[in-house]
């Protein structure tokens, strides 16, 4: 079951990549990307911060644990502004393809040095079908680059 729930929430991740993406590159044109960049954290930030309250008020949370956290723990806020903003430059000039296909293979290549050392995580040694999966993943976005 829970392999099962783990692939809904895959599957509703790429969708909601794919339109997030779709949608960006339509507002890029209209407003710029970092209007879009404000607009993308401010929905997104107001919904967090509104079930976050919900959770203080209906479950006890307690705010001191923010405090608890280490200083790195700004780091994927600030890659996100990274994202938000490269997709929505990049969608709107060479498409969702091509954007997509070269930040997946970038992330396979960088995710495969990650998880070779394990850096924070137990390490998961590259073997030969992996590094053939990633030369794969690269070669695809070097033709979907193609016009």
């Amino acid at each position: 079951m829970t392999q099962f729930v783990t692939l809904l929430v895959v599957v509703a991740v790429g969708v909601a990549v794919t339109i997030q993406a779709q949608v960006m590159g339509i507002l890029e044109q209209k407003i710029g990307v970092f209007d879009n960049i404000v607009m993308t954290y401010a929905g997104g930030g107001l919904l967090i911060l509104a079930i976050a309250l919900l959770r203080t008020v209906l479950a006890g949370y307690s705010w001191n644990n923010y405090g608890l956290l280490p200083g790195y723990a700004i780091v994927p806020g600030i890659c996100g502004l990274v994202i938000v903003g490269g997709i929505s430059y990049c969608v709107s000039r060479v498409g969702l393809l091509a954007t997509f296909s070269l930040s997946l293979a970038i992330q396979f290549f960088l995710g495969s040095l990650l998880d070779s050392y394990g850096i924070g995580l137990d390490p998961r040694p590259m073997t030969l079908s992996r590094y053939l999966g990633v030369g794969l993943v690269l070669a695809g976005a070097i033709l979907f680059m193609k016009k």
